[in-house]
């Protein structure tokens, strides 16, 4: 459930905001962003762990809040799921590429770095 849901800032009393539903709603879309953008279900999907904030310098130092969850589903399944195309926004990216976690965190691997958006060698780092 999203509390605010799609308004403008400006519309928002953010004083009226019940503190824990704020917070809920931020780990919450989270969740729904992995299930929107891969097509993985929530119920699949474990809580999210704040890992920390990280400053993208190839974007005015703008900063991404990281997080860490895990999929009970096999990286095969999330490969399915994907190539379906039927999640929500699929049309946001064309492909999908699964990264041991080994090499995920090793920036010293030049060829897997490369490939890392901004925001994703971040939480590399962060990891």
């Amino acid at each position: 459930m999203e509390i605010v849901g799609k308004r403008n800032f400006q519309d928002i009393n953010l004083e009226a905001l019940n503190r824990d539903e704020v917070v809920n709603e931020i780990y919450n879309s989270v969740l729904r962003e992995v299930r929107d953008e891969v097509g993985i279900p929530l119920d699949t999907l474990s809580d999210p762990v704040l890992m920390g904030v990280a400053r993208n310098t190839t974007s005015a130092g703008r900063p991404s809040v990281e997080f860490y969850s895990q999929t009970s589903w096999t990286s095969d399944d999330v490969l399915k799921a994907y190539k379906k195309g039927h999640h929500l926004e699929a049309d946001e990216s064309t492909d999908i590429k699964m990264i041991a976690i080994g090499d995920f965190v090793q920036k010293d691997d030049k060829e897997v770095w490369k490939l890392l958006a901004p925001a994703a060698k971040g939480c590399a780092l962060l990891y």
